[in-house]
């Protein structure tokens, strides 16, 4: 439903976002606009090997390397994946000093 209304806020010249604390995401689910879930034990920074930093320039220097074979399937996960790791590190940095309770 809250979705919904970010909808159509967004419809009528507003630039809406929804944010989530703790679960209740499926009530602000937008066709159009960004959800944004929060835990109240605070934000992860994406590492899957904890050892081993993840190294934004890397991923970066792999994302150019299109030739004329490569699938747009491809493509688009690498851009994906490169743009939410972006923001999960720009979420962190703002998030990791910052209490919600």
């Amino acid at each position: 439903i809250l979705g919904r209304m970010a909808d159509m806020l967004g419809l009528n010249g507003y630039t809406p976002s929804t944010l989530a604390v703790n679960g209740g995401g499926p009530a602000l689910v937008s066709s159009n606009h960004p959800l944004i879930k929060v835990n109240p034990s605070g934000y992860v920074k994406f590492n899957p090997i904890p050892w081993e930093p993840v190294d934004l320039n890397v991923v970066k220097e792999i994302n150019k390397a299109t030739e004329v074979g490569s699938n747009v399937l491809s493509e688009v996960w690498a851009e994906k994946m490169f743009q939410a790791l972006n923001e999960n590190s720009l979420l962190y940095e703002e998030l990791s000093g910052n209490s919600l309770f």
